[in-house]
């Protein structure tokens, strides 16, 4: 009986216990065996997994001194996890979120990807102060989830929702 590991306390993201294997690919009548057409339904989930653990950790890193009094049997605040093991834990689920998503759904996948993350540290550091703002961008990020897996499988008949999902050079088109 020692000091717990810098683990502890830790859940696995919810995200990650959707994942089987087998039941998923065999979705895809691969049965037990993985080919790149089972990969965007493996991947997908294991970006926003990845995507929404980083968020979770940067809200954690932020809000260190609030939770220092509101939370204090949190990893950071009870130090069971340094902030330093934080950042990189983060950095980790970021770059990780970011490789499943461009795997999954290629540049069109890391575009929509990379603007969720952007709009998830402009919610973290500024936009949840706002009130309505951040609503806004909280139920955006959620409704993202559903558009990315559309995307992630090749249903693009939703385009019309916006230019995101657009080639190069297409958006520049319609605008003109």
């Amino acid at each position: 009986p020692g000091k717990p590991g810098p683990g502890a306390g830790l859940t696995p993201a919810t995200g990650l216990q959707c994942l089987r294997v087998p039941s998923v690919a065999s979705a895809d009548g691969a049965s037990d065996k993985i080919s790149i057409r089972t990969a965007p339904w493996l991947l997908a989930p294991l970006a926003v997994a990845l995507i929404a653990a980083f968020g979770n950790i940067l809200n954690d890193i932020l809000d260190i001194e609030v939770d220092r009094h509101a939370h204090p049997e949190r990893p950071l605040p009870s130090a069971r996890l340094t902030p330093m093991d934080a950042k990189i834990l983060a950095g980790v689920s970021l770059t990780g979120g970011l490789l499943a998503a461009f795997i999954a759904a290629g540049r069109t996948g890391l575009g929509f990807a990379t603007f969720v993350v952007l709009l998830l540290v402009a919610y973290e550091v500024w936009l949840k102060r706002i009130g309505f703002a951040g609503n806004v961008a909280i139920a955006s990020m959620t409704g993202a989830t559903f558009l990315f897996g559309a995307v992630a499988v090749g249903e693009h008949s939703f385009l019309g929702a916006g230019f995101l999902l657009l080639k190069p050079g297409q958006a520049g088109y319609l605008v003109t």
